[in-house]
């Protein structure tokens, strides 16, 4: 191979690898706006399970108070004469 192939052989591979890493950045960009959609979409979704669940917790603290008001007023019956 003379001086002049392997400058040119040289040239070619250099050439490759600019491609190549063009399009391995052109990646990372597409990949980093993929996380930061998918990111905003379930810090959304956390926000209403967050929400659920209170609305669950305070739905279950509302049906123990009415089942120990039945339970105490089931008590008191049976305690009268």
């Amino acid at each position: 191979m003379t001086p002049e192939e392997r400058w040119e052989h040289i040239d070619r591979t250099m050439a490759l690898i600019a491609d190549r890493h063009a399009a391995l950045a052109q990646t990372a960009e597409i990949l980093a706006a993929m996380f930061e959609a998918n990111e905003k979409a379930n810090e959304k979704r956390f926000e209403v399970l967050t929400s659920r669940t209170i609305q669950a917790m305070d739905a279950i603290n509302r049906l123990a108070r009415i089942a120990d008001n039945h339970e105490q007023g089931i008590e008191d019956m049976e305690d009268r004469p």
